[in-house]
């Protein structure tokens, strides 16, 4: 009963039900294991002190029965919990106390396991030199399954050591991994390498390649919650038919616990959707962070672009024309304009397009901007009010970056795209 909720979800009730065997048995080895299982359920819960509660138990069952493999998971499990609340001294304690039991085992892909827990919190304390010769170990004998866990650290590893040579290899083996988070950790890393390393192209693709999997998984997960609460609901509807045969008293602590498993359902669900929405908050943010840096990187081929514009002849006409009060663009000097901008950065007004959806007055105020002509000339080319001006560029952030920004920010942004 214990592992059909687990299985679909329902941590609480699957932890009830394995306290219930524990408490059941008297063999020492199955305390260990469902001890074990107990821990997972908590930390799938993120109860991490109650997780470290029941892998201690475990820890002590498995030593009584001598159960070295028992014994060398239980440590491992402790580690990694003390690693998820960032104790990171402790957590290596305990890898180094599971390290002498693993190596009694003879098995190497069972010691790559131990070595890749020391590399991380080794890695994540500033510790990388110590790091290197455990990761290398694991790399070498880490089972299939364990084998991605270890790409992660030595990725990051190599990273902090400034070995971008085997960090990138690292990366394209995730890249090429079936499991779709995995490769999604690839493809973002490798977008932020690229960055790194300043090539722009390929950081756009991973970009895109990031994004698409992305929604895949998110499609993915919306299709798995309804499977698992569709699954929940059939088994209490055979429950429920069962329940017409018992006393009235029985029938009442059903609908009990059918409620808080919809409560249950509901909670899980809302909680999903808040990580969506801070995933995509996250990505908004990176998104603009990347075309301010991009400014400060690009600036002196900016000033190239710029100079060569000064020379064409409708930039000429605007900057004749902003002297008078009654000089308004028309619709050929605007196309003229557009196609003088496509000749020096093609391609302009696609990637203007890709940042956020324009319609045409938006485009020519995007264009004025770029050209570094003052808001006041820019309000009289357009025939619109300074105010109407300022509310098109914050209308415009908003709608690239979904968030609150000053005007003067869109500016920025737009400077970006002039090279």
């Amino acid at each position: 009963m214990g592992r059909y909720y687990a299985e679909n979800g329902d941590a609480p009730r699957a932890l009830d039900f394995f306290r219930q065997a524990y408490d059941a048995t008297e063999s020492a080895r199955q305390k260990a294991i469902i001890a074990s299982q107990m821990g997972e359920l908590a930390t799938c819960q993120k109860l991490n002190e109650l997780a470290k509660k029941y892998y201690r138990d475990g820890l002590l069952w498995a030593t009584r029965c001598n159960d070295a493999l028992r014994v060398t998971y239980a440590y491992l499990n402790i580690a990694f919990t003390y690693g998820v609340d960032n104790q990171r001294d402790s957590a290596l304690s305990f890898y180094f106390k599971a390290l002498p039991y693993a190596q009694e085992l003879k098995c190497s892909q069972i010691i790559s396991k131990v070595y890749t827990g020391i590399a991380s919190n080794y890695t994540k304390t500033g510790r990388a030199k110590k790091a290197l010769p455990y990761i290398q170990y694991a790399l070498k004998y880490a089972m299939p399954s364990d084998y991605s866990a270890v790409l992660v650290v030595a990725s990051e590893l190599y990273e902090s050591l400034g070995n971008s040579e085997q960090e990138f290899r690292c990366l394209q083996e995730l890249e090429k991994n079936e499991i779709d988070n995995t490769r999604l950790f690839g493809y973002r890393s490798l977008l932020n390498w690229h960055l790194r390393n300043g090539n722009i192209d390929r950081a756009l693709e991973y970009s895109r390649k990031y994004f698409l999997l992305n929604d895949t998984i998110e499609i993915h997960l919306d299709t798995s919650s309804v499977a698992r609460a569709q699954a929940l609901y059939d088994y209490n509807l055979r429950e429920k038919e069962n329940q017409k045969l018992t006393m009235k008293m029985e029938r009442d602590d059903f609908y009990i616990l059918l409620i808080c498993f919809v409560g249950f359902v509901l909670i899980s669900v809302s909680l999903c959707f808040t990580f969506i929405n801070m995933q995509r908050a996250k990505l908004y943010k990176d998104k603009l962070y990347y075309y301010l840096d991009r400014m400060e990187a690009y600036m002196p081929k900016r000033i190239q672009c710029m100079e060569k514009l000064r020379q064409e002849k409708i930039y000429k006409c605007i900057s004749k024309g902003i002297g008078t009060s009654d000089f308004k663009m028309r619709e050929e000097e605007w196309a003229e304009l557009s196609e003088a901008i496509e000749r020096i950065l093609p391609n302009h007004k696609c990637r203007l397009e890709r940042l956020c959806r324009i319609n045409e007055q938006e485009y020519h105020l995007c264009m004025l901007l770029m050209l570094d002509i003052s808001l006041k000339d820019i309000a009289n080319l357009t025939n619109h009010s300074l105010s109407s001006i300022s509310v098109n560029r914050r209308r415009l952030y908003k709608r690239a970056f979904h968030k609150e920004g000053n005007p003067a920010e869109w500016d920025k942004i737009i400077q970006s795209f002039s090279f």
